[in-house]
């Protein structure tokens, strides 16, 4: 494992850039849904984004290994993809050197960003209960 170096200025310039990205559209994934769980798991997933290493996946409001959820709603399936999304950053701190994980947190904040833009209407549940729900472009 890697550790970043103190003058390994791309590593904690990205870093910062995906805490900032994703803090500023908490609020409006927290305006998506009007349930009171879902805006308090965004916000626990803002609290815990920034990574204690070793990793605890015990810290997550809720775990997901996929992006997929049993629940089959939009609130869930959105809550899961933060799940993935602030455990691939996990990974990408942890490991400077993958830039695979920081390719894969970057995409699935680009679409966490779309969703808080265009809210989701623009997405449609799919999957079946086993192996899950998630959402994509309708």
């Amino acid at each position: 494992m890697r550790h970043a170096s103190f003058g390994d200025v791309d590593f904690y310039q990205q870093k910062k850039e995906i805490q900032e990205r994703f803090r500023a559209i908490v609020p409006k994934l927290q305006a998506l849904d009007q349930n009171q769980y879902y805006k308090q798991a965004i916000q626990r997933f803002r609290d815990v984004l920034v990574p204690v290493i070793p990793v605890d996946m015990g810290r997550l409001p809720l775990y997901s290994e996929d992006g997929k959820t049993l629940a089959r709603n939009k609130s869930s399936c959105v809550l899961a993809l933060i799940s993935v999304f602030v455990q691939k950053f996990w990974t990408f701190c942890e490991n400077p050197g993958l830039e695979l994980d920081f390719a894969l947190a970057d995409a699935h904040l680009e679409t966490l960003e779309d969703m808080a833009r265009f809210g989701l209407n623009g997405f449609k549940i799919v999957g079946k209960k086993y192996p899950g729900y998630y959402l994509e472009d309708a």
